[in-house]
């Protein structure tokens, strides 16, 4: 018989640390929290370029649009981390937004779509936007 202690059981999955996720990461994990509306909405935009506002170049696209961001398709790459500000068109008029794009993607016919999370929208617009969403009204 030894003195030594016996080794103590693998902890479990509940007993595990999970890794704490970034900003970005959380964002994309809530992008589902609000309803989206589902549909193309051509947007006007500018891209903070060596701190000054620069008009967007190419044709984007709101896909999807909710409380907390837009899923956009554009026509050339977005850079993850480039602040916008985007002119969102709605039929009881426009809503004028900041935002970060959190994630982009490369599509297969050489568009791109990223996603873009709102800062600081006000509670007007967010109003706004919620009810344009699926199941609002």
């Amino acid at each position: 018989m030894s003195n030594q202690p016996e080794p103590s059981p693998p902890p479990s999955s509940e007993d595990q640390i999970q890794p704490r996720a970034s900003a970005a990461e959380q964002q994309i994990a809530d992008k589902r929290r609000f309803p989206r509306v589902e549909r193309a909405i051509a947007l006007q935009y500018q891209v903070s370029h060596d701190g000054a506002w620069v008009q967007g170049e190419g044709q984007m696209e709101a896909l999807d649009l909710s409380e907390g961001g837009v899923r956009i398709r554009i026509s050339r790459e977005m850079e993850r981390g480039a602040a916008l500000y985007l002119h969102v068109p709605l039929p009881d008029g426009p809503v004028f937004a900041m935002g970060t794009v959190i994630w982009t993607a490369r599509e297969d016919n050489g568009e791109y779509t990223a996603g873009v999370a709102f800062n600081g929208l006000n509670d007007e617009d967010r109003e706004r936007i919620a009810a344009h969403a699926p199941g609002a009204g």
